[in-house]
């Protein structure tokens, strides 16, 4: 949606010993639109370890699983950059994060400053991102962001019927993150909030 912003600035003139105030003039700017970041995302499971096991394969105590989030940032007229994007993921609670394995790129390049180790608001919550004091996980328009990480399965016995593709499903995750409201070279405070959420 388009909108315009309008000024009317009063200005003081002195004439010798005269002061004089005056209402300026009205000007109105061209039309600007409101953009915002436009996500979508995915999440898949592979096996690390034992070598060659298939993800349709039953998962057992010990089995290393990878977690891979995709984040894309769509291409639009109005989209924008994702700012200070936050990720959330929900472990169940037969599986433990393999300290140090998470890893982050942003279009094939390893993003400068992430933060692996996620924070743990409980114990089978991961956050990594803004709420994790991180924030550079900015995704540009086009651009998509790869989140990888490992678990390790540490009881199976109440998926033992299920395999492990069950396991990819039943983790909840969230995606935040803010857009910037621009008006010439001004930059506004937060004002748009996309979230995304995959089950």
């Amino acid at each position: 949606m388009p909108f315009t912003k309008a000024a009317i600035p009063p200005y003081t003139r002195e004439t010798g010993f005269a002061t004089n105030k005056y209402a300026g003039g009205e000007t109105t700017t061209a039309n600007m639109y409101v953009v915002e970041p436009l996500l979508i995302a995915g999440k898949t499971m592979s096996f690390v370890s034992p070598a060659g096991k298939q993800p349709t394969d039953p998962a057992t105590v010990g089995d290393v699983l990878e977690y891979k989030l995709t984040i894309t940032n769509s291409s639009g007229l109005y989209s924008s950059t994702a700012y200070d994007v936050n990720i959330t993921d929900t472990l169940p609670s037969n599986v433990v994060l393999v300290p140090g394995s998470a890893k982050a790129l942003i279009n094939g390049a390893a993003v400068t400053g992430f933060v692996a180790t996620p924070a743990t608001p409980s114990g089978t919550t991961l956050v990594w991102g803004r709420d994790n004091d991180d924030g550079s996980l900015d995704i540009p328009v086009g651009q998509q962001l790869v989140l990888t990480y490992q678990v390790t399965v540490v009881d199976a016995s109440s998926v033992s019927s299920f395999s492990s593709r069950a396991w990819a499903r039943i983790l909840a995750l969230t995606i935040c993150c803010h857009s910037r409201l621009r008006l010439g070279t001004a930059r506004f405070a937060w004002a748009w909030k996309r979230s995304v959420c995959v089950e």
